[in-house]
């Protein structure tokens, strides 16, 4: 199943989660010395639902790992990644 956003719509979703993230970037932050986040983690940190961060799996705009246990995790440099504005694609 693929997602399709307007221009306006993908323009209004980088932007949201350019914002939200601020605190993961910074230095001080403690999250940033952690490898990877749990999905709450990452939504919180995103600033999005768990279910927005699942969409933005399904797009691509984020990728996810599930070791076996079956947790998603969320590796603080593929967020950083998809914040510069590269996609899994």
């Amino acid at each position: 199943m693929r997602i399709e956003f307007t221009e306006k719509e993908a323009s209004t979703i980088q932007a949201a989660m350019e914002l939200a993230v601020a605190d993961l970037l910074e230095r001080s932050s403690p999250l940033c010395n952690r490898l990877a986040l749990s999905e709450i983690e990452a939504s919180q940190a995103l600033g999005v639902s768990q279910r927005t961060l699942q969409r933005y799996v399904e797009i691509g705009i984020i990728k996810v790992f599930k070791p076996t246990g079956g947790k998603r995790l969320y590796a603080v440099d593929e967020l950083r990644r998809a914040l510069a504005g590269e996609t899994t694609r």
